[in-house]
């Protein structure tokens, strides 16, 4: 089943979110958290939720139909900061929700690179602690080689970006480099909500933080926090390099269930490869959840995630949401360069 709601969370922000559900014969066995544009994945949720787990996801501050609301569209006005505390303010939705079974965080491009950063800072949110796993598909955390923005042009974005969060910069994305079918290519340039813009705070955010995510606050990843992180080998938007490099690095910093499959010729967003191709991915991702739901069985109780050595390469085969809860204190941002 799927439902429809705007709900309201941080800063008074209105939130376009979309939440799919088990049929009343099917127990929920678990709930997925998402992070990205919703709509792009209105046809892979209704199969999670045919396999019993539950998926709560939104559209962005700064993007997709919540950048509609209000008296002026703010597409691309958002920061790292800000994308933070909305994911933490809904994390608290969705576990109060789902209070009795396990919650995945999951997400993909930026949202992918977010899921990693947000599960990077446990001892700012301790909502990280009660995730059962992450899952990170295609992250933002270096842009693809081909069009890769030179590191002084980055830096010089981001302190442009903190004198004013509004001001626009172009941010393009080739149709045809969002995945191989024609059909979508040309759905994704017609689409009104896929803007080739954005802003120089949220860009710049999005280029630095990733970077910062590899490059060093993959040290601060919970060790006994599962993760799962897939990338297209023929991406030309996001570094499938980097997503190995980041899952590697957390497997040799102690991290003892860590799994990277990359896809090989699949393109940014595997989920809407022609044909066959998009379920080799979707099942993919379904599969490993599934494994992880049937070893854990409810909801882990609440404690600090403490680091513990070894390493677990796993290969897996191929109700409407409540009123918006008040929104959770949280302890500052502790990294000052985002």
């Amino acid at each position: 089943m799927e439902h429809v709601e705007d709900l309201t969370g941080p800063q008074g922000t209105r939130f376009f979110t979309k939440h799919w559900t088990p049929d009343s014969a099917t127990p929920v066995r678990a709930a997925v958290f998402f992070i990205e544009r919703v709509e792009r994945y209105d046809h892979v949720f209704p199969k999670y939720a045919q396999q019993g787990i539950a998926v709560f996801a939104f559209d962005q501050r700064g993007f997709g139909k919540t950048a509609t609301y209000g008296e002026k569209n703010t597409h691309g006005q958002t920061s790292w900061p800000e994308q933070f505390a909305d994911i933490d303010f809904f994390l608290s939705h969705v576990l109060k929700h789902y209070p009795n079974v396990p919650v995945y965080l999951y997400g993909h491009s930026m949202g992918g690179a977010l899921v990693l950063q947000y599960c990077c800072r446990s001892t700012t949110y301790a909502n990280v602690n009660r995730l059962t796993g992450a899952i990170s598909s295609s992250p933002l955390l270096r842009q693809a080689k081909g069009v890769r923005a030179p590191s002084w042009m980055v830096k010089a974005g981001s302190l442009v970006g903190k004198l004013s969060a509004t001001l626009p910069i172009k941010a393009t994305v080739n149709p045809e480099h969002t995945c191989r079918d024609p059909q979508v290519q040309k759905e994704y340039a017609n689409d009104p909500l896929c803007k080739q813009v954005g802003t120089f705070r949220g860009v710049g955010d999005m280029l630095v933080g990733g970077q910062q995510t590899v490059d060093r606050d993959y040290v601060r990843f919970p060790h006994s926090l599962p993760l799962l992180v897939v990338h297209g080998e023929g991406d030309l938007v996001t570094d499938c390099e980097s997503s190995e490099e980041f899952a590697e690095k957390v497997r040799k910093e102690g991290a003892k269930d860590v799994t990277f499959k990359s896809f090989p010729g699949f393109f940014h967003e595997m989920h809407n490869e022609p044909g066959e191709d998009k379920w080799t991915e979707i099942n993919y991702i379904l599969g490993w959840l599934t494994s992880h739901v049937s070893t854990t069985g409810s909801a882990p109780t609440p404690t600090a995630v403490t680091p513990a050595a070894g390493t677990v390469s796993v290969e897996v085969p191929t109700a409407t949401a409540t009123a918006a809860i008040p929104e959770p204190a949280r302890e500052p941002i502790r990294d000052s360069k985002l």
